[in-house]
């Protein structure tokens, strides 16, 4: 029903249109989601937005879309986050944001710039640490799926992901760690890696 200006649109209806926990996952394995909006981003664009966020926090602007982009994905959680509550108790006509979930786009809005400057940081020598760091979480991380994977084979289990998403988000992930070495030694050119 449409609700009026002094109307306030029932919480319950928040937690219908909200994402779920297990959806964080979803923005690194595509296919976790449990309504109409996937926060699939895909491992590659997380790595470089963080990195993009770490190597250039002393930029404002990147300060900036990191804020805007962690309040687009607690507010996309909806009652399945504390702030979304404290949102909603405070600020005025947020009620009438319906679908939390949406909020998903603006964390993918501010993500992207914060790529963007992770790409433009690669080749500068002062990344160096952060990416041979950022290079092992990768490696680890393309190591815990592929071993999940694996499992998930010989115990022939079909969960909802285990086809080959998780394999392939892995060799993304493994394939980025190489590149972010590459770079780092001077093998591949900054302005080649990107």
């Amino acid at each position: 029903e449409p609700e009026r200006l002094g109307e306030t649109v029932p919480y319950e209806l928040h937690k219908e249109h909200s994402l779920k926990p297990v959806s964080l996952l979803g923005l690194l394995i595509p296919g976790i989601e449990h309504n109409a909006y996937d926060s699939y981003v895909g491992g590659v664009a997380l790595t470089l937005g963080l990195l993009g966020m770490v190597l250039g926090w002393k930029d404002f602007r990147v300060r900036w879309l990191a804020g805007m982009s962690l309040g687009g994905i607690l507010f996309a959680l909806g009652p399945n986050s504390v702030f979304h509550g404290v949102m909603y108790a405070v600020l005025p006509m947020i009620d009438k944001a319906r679908v939390p979930a949406a909020g998903s786009i603006v964390f993918m809005l501010g993500l992207a710039p914060l790529a963007a400057f992770g790409i433009d940081r690669l080749g500068v020598p002062e990344s160096f640490r952060v990416t041979r760091r950022a290079g092992f979480i990768l490696s680890g991380f393309a190591a815990v799926l592929m071993f999940a994977s694996l499992f998930f084979y010989a115990a022939k289990v079909t969960p909802a992901i285990s086809d080959n998403r998780m394999v392939i988000t892995a060799f993304a992930a493994v394939l980025l760690a190489g590149l972010l070495a590459g770079v780092r030694s001077g093998g591949i050119s900054a302005r080649a890696g990107t």
